[in-house]
């Protein structure tokens, strides 16, 4: 195959093409350089599709994103292994729709005491962070 400076080896792995991690060092740099974009512009997507949810779900907006985001982040980390795409999907995209959907994939993917550990410390310190927040928010308003 041609190789050049605006090329890529891949390779087959398991079924799927992916990128060839090992690509000239000036590919990987590129590649550094364009992910904040590829973040931003999905997390634009993302929270755009979240407030539109919110808006056009009565009550239960929050659950149907959720559910969706923890659907659709299981799915790219299953499908998807290029790099740019997986940035813009999962870090930018469901990262502003839900940040939900990481930690529902995160505990999933652990043993059932590990993950039952993971939900029961997460939750924990998410509300208690909450609390702190709110009391911050009100002394500072």
């Amino acid at each position: 195959p041609r190789r050049g400076p605006n090329t890529t080896r891949h390779r087959v792995r398991r079924g799927r093409t992916e990128t060839d991690e090992a690509a000239p060092g000036h590919l990987r740099s590129m590649a550094d350089r364009v992910a904040p974009g590829a973040v931003a512009r999905g997390g634009f997507l993302g929270a755009a599709a979240r407030w539109l949810v919110g808006a056009t779900v009565a009550g239960e907006g929050t659950l149907v994103v959720n559910v969706a985001g923890s659907f659709a982040l299981a799915a790219t980390a299953g499908a998807v292994r290029s790099r740019r795409l997986r940035l813009f999907l999962a870090t930018g995209v469901l990262s502003s729709f839900t940040t939900y959907s990481t930690f529902a994939v995160a505990s999933a993917s652990l043993d059932p005491v590990a993950g039952a550990a993971s939900v029961g410390v997460t939750y924990a310190l998410g509300i208690a962070a909450a609390g702190v927040g709110l009391a911050v928010g009100r002394w500072v308003a």
